[in-house]
């Protein structure tokens, strides 16, 4: 459903200096200013201009500043109904301007009017748009510098990047050295004569140094993105926007055989991973667009494009018309969170990708990370910080505790848990679900937890929570999900809400409290008919929680309506997999699908609203491999690797790779992913293989930018990730974590080994097109229950 863009538009004046402003920028910041003022007469609302009021020391209230590019700024004042254009430049000489002003009179100089006759022109293509003479730029008088001011290199646009990937089509200079390229990305008009003679010396090389020249003079005013548009023939051109409209508006995988030719469906599997990433399939645009009434729920599979939905939903609803008046309080922007903390980074980037996403209104944190910010509020306000997280103090304290607290013979020494399972179930289930009486805690469901906890436990369990709390308090320490519940609670007691949306993607590995701290960052407040205070009230296309009940790897769970927040008739189940092959997600689903499953909106929806690609609620099993999906992509049988030791393993990781990038041309080190369980074995895989010369980075460093590194990281770091090829390693029989120890009690032990099964099933489904599975002298059992559905081979011993 599309919504109808509302334009307001501007009486915009001149002010004397304004064009003279503009001749001090570069041709190409004078055509981003121009563009941004046609923007604001058109339509000042335009998120991307970020009109706002600046902050100045001063009685004087009609100050404010527009977004022209990442780092020029306008700056306007407002005269009654008209708004006058002061001064354009860089970001910090703006409000440089801005301060000095600020004493002048109130009453407006004589302005220069917007010629009526020449308004700008809207619909064109910048390129198209500045090929016409511009009434509004003017061409920079030439600088002549002083002696002693350095000169401007000629190519001062390009870098040696740029410059050599010119050579590449330039055939006439040809085997061009870096050190080469990097002289003359420095030359300057004074020594370029100098520069070329020293790097191409001889009279051999006279006509080159000539050509050379020539070059440097031809390319001083060309940016390189324009060059390159610019080697683009039409037809070409017009080939590159369409598939461009085709990744984005038309969709991947399965359907592309329908509405894809072959060769968009060849230049698709040949992009990088990256790209893939950002499609949306044309069924899902009906969610992406549509108007929700209130809160509203996207689940599905692995695969089935629930974060493509996310993040196209986030630009579209940047690019809806804004409630807050245009030169009223500035716009509430977007929050786009998740638990996983390497996440937002990579979903950031992914965002930028998209062509119809808007710079800036969107933020992308991670829930951790919201919380700690809105604490350091809490904490400004009372004058310093009320507590600090510190894991192993917390973990000392609890000890203590539980050696005051559960006794030999008591309820909770007979069930024999682990510290760590006790701790999870103070700050995943009593914390994590805002539980604050023994009572309450006697009768909550305790979603996800296998150890039956009987009332005498319970009751035990309550001390011991007390007793830890307590130290934790004496010692000035708080939990991150203390941190959490503070921050919550901080939030509910403000008068207004920080942004105008909130979305959640994976939200299945949130706590009750994490996901009611983002429901009152966004809710509404409604006085109370008493008069005091006030209650929450979540409004049209608030809040959109995108998620999987069959991927939570951490412990808790809760349902919806425990939170507050009712999805009736607001909820889309997605089945379609447009990622994996069909070959890797029954491999999947056989390894792991034996698991139950606990999705947290089991008590809240109902029946989706009828698109071709939802399942009724009501026909949702528990577990994972009767979840309904479907997938039209066929691919290469999974691959079972066999190998001595873990050596072997990361040996045969590197020989693979090596060959399919070498014989491969869809395939580039980028769209490789290796994973291992544990740090130490993610930092051995990354010796062995920049040891090989294959460049790799961290997935912990990783930021969503296509690159030409193989991605390593931990299955946990994998989440909400995809990539052509995938190697999982150390899948060995008896392994952690997919079998834990013996120490623990069977029931701890089934909690442990459900998550890490599921930890399995998201490390496998991360695989586009080739999934690895490799172990040493035995796999798991886990894969043992899938062995029809890999092609094993043995690797010999080094």
């Amino acid at each position: 459903m599309s919504s109808t863009t509302v334009h307001v538009s501007l009486d915009l004046r001149l002010a004397p200096g304004f064009r003279n402003s503009v001749h001090e920028l570069t041709r190409n910041e004078q055509i981003s200013v121009w563009d941004a003022v046609g923007q604001l007469a058109e339509d000042p609302s335009h998120p991307g201009l970020k009109l706002k009021k600046l902050n100045v020391r001063s009685s004087v209230d009609w100050l404010w500043s527009a977004r022209a590019s990442k780092d020029l700024r306008l700056l306007l004042r407002r005269l009654g109904a008209t708004s006058e254009l002061v001064h354009a430049g860089h970001h910090d000489a703006v409000y440089e301007r801005a301060e000095r002003i600020r004493t002048l009179p109130t009453s407006p100089p004589p302005t220069e009017a917007m010629p009526a006759s020449e308004p700008v022109e809207d619909g064109l293509p910048s390129t198209e748009r500045h090929a016409k003479t511009d009434p509004y730029v003017q061409e920079p008088q030439e600088h002549l510098p002083t002696k002693d001011e350095p000169q401007r290199p000629l190519l001062w646009m390009w870098s040696a990047a740029d410059v050599l990937d010119m050579f590449k089509v330039r055939d006439e200079f040809g085997g061009v050295s870096t050190d080469q390229t990097e002289a003359l990305v420095r030359a300057t008009d004074l020594d370029g004569d100098d520069v070329l003679l020293r790097h191409w010396p001889g009279d051999d090389n006279i006509a080159l140094r000539l050509s050379l020249l020539e070059l440097l003079f031809e390319l001083h005013e060309v940016h390189p993105d324009q060059w390159r548009s610019d080697q683009l023939t039409t037809a070409e051109q017009a080939a590159v926007e369409q598939f461009a409209r085709d990744i984005t508006e038309r969709g991947a995988a399965a359907a592309l055989s329908i509405t894809l030719n072959a060769d968009e469906v060849k230049r698709l599997a040949e992009a990088p991973i990256e790209d893939w990433m950002i499609f949306l399939h044309p069924s899902q645009r009906d969610i992406v667009e549509r108007d929700f009434t209130g809160p509203a729920r996207v689940s599905g599979s692995a695969g089935t494009g629930k974060t493509t939905v996310a993040l196209h939903r986030a630009a579209w609803l940047a690019k809806r018309p804004l409630q807050e008046g245009i030169f009223g309080e500035e716009p509430r922007p977007i929050l786009f969170t998740t638990f996983i903390r390497s996440l937002p980074p990579v979903l950031g980037s992914l965002y930028l990708r998209l062509p119809t996403s808007v710079s800036g209104s969107v933020e992308f944190t991670n829930i951790d990370q919201l919380a700690d910010r809105l604490c350091q509020e809490i904490d400004e306000h009372c004058g310093g910080p009320q507590a600090s997280v510190n894991i192993s103090q917390s973990k000392s304290a609890f000890a203590r505790a539980k050696r005051d607290v559960v006794r030999p013979g008591s309820p909770l020494h007979v069930l024999g848990l682990s510290d760590d399972y006790l701790i999870d179930e103070v700050t995943k289930v009593i914390i994590g679900r805002d539980i604050g009486d023994l009572e309450t805690y006697r009768k909550v469901r305790r979603h996800g937890r296998e150890v039956a906890f009987q009332q005498p436990v319970r009751d035990q369990m309550w001390d011991l929570h007390l007793a830890w709390r307590e130290m934790m308090a004496d010692k000035g320490l708080e939990h991150f999900d203390d941190r959490i519940r503070r921050a919550r609670d901080y939030v509910r007691s403000l008068p207004q809400p920080r942004y105008r949306a909130v979305l959640v993607d994976e939200s299945q590995d949130l706590t009750q409290i994490g996901l009611e701290l983002l429901s009152a960052l966004v809710a509404e407040r409604v006085p109370y008919e008493t008069g005091e205070g006030h209650g929450f009230v979540l409004g049209h296309n608030s809040l959109l929680i995108v998620g999987d009940a069959a991927q939570r790897v951490y412990p808790g769970g809760f349902a919806l309506s425990d939170a507050g927040i009712e999805v009736r008739g607001r909820s889309e189940v997605l089945v379609v997999n447009y990622r994996n092959t069909r070959q890797i997600i029954e491999a999947a689903m056989a390894c792991t699908g034996a698991q139950e499953i606990d999705d947290l909106s089991d008590e809240t929806d109902d029946e989706p609203s009828g698109s071709a690609s939802a399942v009724p609620t009501s026909a949702r099993p528990r577990r994972r491999a009767d979840v309904q999906w479907e997938t039209h992509r066929d691919g290469v049988t999974p691959r079972l690797v066999i190998a001595a030791d873990q050596g072997d393993e990361r040996r045969y990781v590197v020989e693979e790779i090596t060959l399919l990038a070498a014989t491969n041309p869809a395939l580039s080190l980028g769209d490789f992913g290796v994973f291992a369980a544990t740090n130490s074995r993610v930092d051995a895989a990354i010796s062995v293989l920049e040891q090989a010369g294959l460049s790799c980075i961290n997935l912990k460093d990783f930021a969503g930018k296509a690159s030409e590194e193989v991605k390593v990281g931990t299955f946990d770091r994998a989440k909400g990730l995809e990539f052509k090829v995938v190697f999982l390693l150390g899948v060995s029989h008896g392994a952690w974590p997919f079998t834990a120890s013996n120490k623990f009690p069977p029931a701890e032990r089934a909690d442990a080994e459900a998550l890490a099964a599921t930890k399995l099933f998201v490390a496998m489904t991360r695989a586009r097109d080739a999934l690895y599975v490799v172990c040493s002298e035995k796999p798991h059992s886990l894969i043992d229950a899938g062995r029809d559905h890999f092609e094993a081979i043995r690797v010999p011993a080094t």
